[in-house]
């Protein structure tokens, strides 16, 4: 039985400047799982996840989210960026930031009402943030702001979750509440997407793994494509995960 992709990329390529960041990226996302995406700097991580979400013009191929191009369904993605590219001076508060996962569900002049309220105050709680909700973001540690982001994208209330290396950053505590916030979305079967950089927590936080380097590497279940030879040719050469692999699976080289 054929099922239907929940994310859809066919012979998908982007560049920055000329230079492409992913090539000819074929990619068919039908399970409503945890799923990593590891690569080296410059693979193309984040690309792919903006490329997704229609904020990189495309050089070639398409995207298709639900069957269907990204702007028509846009408010069944949320998305937490990465950290630094975000405007931590802005004056708003943690409330006014998780308020604005409920813009999705509003008409242009529609001012959110009891039932957006309510929705905003539980994905506060959620993330355990209560006590800080009239605060300016830009007073919160590194691991509260990420906290504050991830209740946005609760509020949203999308089927699909894209994080942008949400773990850099924060403490122990953020670090175990974002991976519980996964593991709680997709037991309510929603997909959920995790650009990540340490190896070391792959093989427990995903279930699935996309391995890119600008070009797909594979694409399974994390227990079938999280070997040795795969990441030696995601990073480039045995050299460069060398300490790593010998961790990872006792492996003496």
């Amino acid at each position: 039985m054929n099922i239907k992709p929940v994310i859809d990329i066919q012979n998908l390529t982007v560049s920055y400047h000329r230079k492409p960041a992913i090539r000819s990226v074929n990619l068919k996302l039908t399970e409503r799982g945890i799923i990593g995406i590891i690569g080296p700097n410059g693979a193309g991580k984040s690309t792919l996840l903006k490329a997704i979400l229609g904020l990189v013009p495309i050089d070639n191929g398409t995207v298709k989210v639900f069957g269907e191009p990204v702007f028509k369904v846009r408010n069944k993605i949320s998305y937490v960026p990465q950290k630094e590219i975000i405007d931590w001076d802005f004056p708003v508060t943690v409330y006014d930031v998780v308020m604005m996962g409920r813009y999705a569900h509003l008409g242009v002049i529609e001012r959110p009402g009891p039932s957006d309220r309510d929705i905003v105050e539980a994905a506060i709680d959620k993330v355990g943030m209560n006590e800080y909700k009239n605060q300016q973001i830009g007073n919160l540690s590194g691991g509260q702001q990420q906290r504050v982001f991830l209740a946005r994208a609760l509020a949203q209330e999308s089927e699909i979750l894209l994080l942008d290396e949400p773990f850099v950053g924060v403490d122990a505590a953020t670090e175990h509440a974002i991976i519980d916030l996964m593991h709680s979305l997709n037991d309510e079967g929603k997909m959920v997407v995790v650009v990540n950089h340490d190896l070391g927590k792959v093989q427990e936080y995903f279930q699935y793994l996309i391995m890119i380097n600008q070009r797909l590497i594979a694409y399974g279940p994390t227990r079938e494509v999280f070997k040795p030879d795969l990441l030696s040719k995601t990073y480039g050469g045995r050299l460069t995960i060398l300490q790593k692999t010998e961790q990872l699976f006792g492996v003496a080289q």
